[in-house]
């Protein structure tokens, strides 16, 4: 017979989702949203977590910036589809 594990309640997920949406408490962490422009009223948890993402990959960290494209819904990969690419040479040098 299977051991049936023991129901704490909600999952792990839906346990995420309400903590992210919790408001946040630290004066600090209001303080710097705040300065980002975040309007006091947006002020939870998981603007923290997009703000500390944000951060991260404005300082170079590759994954954090693929994070934050994936949470936006794009990769970073779109083309510019058929649109034509013209290149300009616009330093004086003389084609060869």
């Amino acid at each position: 017979m299977e051991e049936k594990r023991p129901d704490y309640g909600k999952s792990i997920q839906e346990n995420l989702e309400a903590l992210l949406h919790m408001p946040v408490t630290n004066e600090d962490d209001i303080a710097e949203l705040s300065n980002y422009g975040i309007d006091s009223n947006s002020i939870n948890n998981g603007m923290l977590v997009v703000l500390s993402l944000y951060k991260s990959a404005k300082k170079g960290d590759i994954s954090a910036a693929k994070e934050l494209l994936k949470l936006v819904g794009t990769t970073g990969d779109e083309s510019a589809g058929d649109a034509p690419v013209y290149i300009i040479n616009d330093l004086g040098e003389k084609d060869d």
